[in-house]
């Protein structure tokens, strides 16, 4: 665990200088689940994000990693989450039609060996001291992978009261990674200028999963679990400036099962770091 704080610690101090002189505003989020002392399911994932000044646009490069609990065969165990990875690209823009707030993220990249799963995730335990993975051949397999999310809030609907907010939202993603809709609350509290305490929940209908399908490259599904039809999510977070120009997030999420054989909640953490310029 301390080797893996030391490894988020890398990152955010070199993500200025690998960036800042080019962008206004650039981000850098880390999500894991080993603060719930799990890993498997969703378990890693990393995004860099920027967004110039006077622009409405913000860009996206991530990386998302899922893995079975037991890592030591090369044949997952029945009933475990399949192996599977997703790197890519993506662009967000915020659209505001009369009262409806619209969050549009449009994301396509690769599924597969190209998404560099094993590669990432098996550095990742190196450097914490964990085993090696050795399950990757059987990857959830797709070249070419692409998702549109949107978030829409109906500002009518929102409440606003001395110090805090409640806003109630609905949420849809639609492509070949992942087909659900789903409404949510938001609740946010602020505390003085430099502090920001929220939570959300969400109520998803699932239709499509396909790091839950588990499907291969020759098109079957032989590495795959029976996913459940709906899914809740609750997150916790705070914000923070803790430096001039310096914003720091940290996010606590849980999900419900979203598969019949799965033995833990998915529960992870994210620590997202902005630098203002």
């Amino acid at each position: 665990m301390k080797k893996a704080l030391y490894l988020v610690i890398f990152l955010l101090l070199t993500q200025q200088s690998l960036f800042a002189k080019f962008y206004d505003e650039l981000s850098m989020s880390f999500k894991n689940d080993a603060l719930f002392g799990k890993d498997q399911d969703y378990t890693s994932g990393l995004e860099f994000s920027y967004k110039k000044a006077n622009s409405d646009l913000t860009y996206y490069l991530g990386q998302d990693i899922y893995t079975p609990e037991k890592k030591d065969t090369t044949i997952p165990i029945a009933g475990e989450h399949p192996y599977g990875a997703w790197l890519y690209i993506g662009v967000s823009k915020k659209v505001q039609f009369d009262n409806l707030q619209n969050d549009f993220k449009i994301s396509i990249g690769t599924i597969g060996k190209n998404a560099k799963g094993k590669s990432s995730s098996n550095s990742i335990h190196k450097i914490i001291g964990a085993s090696k993975e050795k399950g990757w051949d059987t990857q959830v397999h797709k070249s070419i992978a692409y998702n549109i999310s949107l978030k829409s809030f109906y500002d009518p609907l929102n409440f606003k009261s001395d110090g805090y907010t409640v806003k109630p939202y609905f949420v849809a993603d639609v492509g070949n990674v992942f087909t659900d809709y789903g409404l949510g609350l938001s609740v946010d509290t602020d505390i003085n200028n430099f502090l920001n305490l929220y939570a959300m929940g969400e109520r998803r209908q699932i239709n499509k999963n396909i790091f839950l399908e588990g499907e291969n490259k020759n098109g079957s599904t032989q590495y795959s679990v029976d996913k459940i039809n709906h899914k809740n999510i609750i997150t916790l977070g705070l914000e923070t400036t803790y430096v001039e120009n310096y914003n720091i997030v940290f996010e606590m999420i849980f999900n419900s099962k979203e598969y019949k054989t799965q033995t833990h909640n998915n529960n992870y953490s994210m620590i997202k770091v902005v630098k203002k310029f």
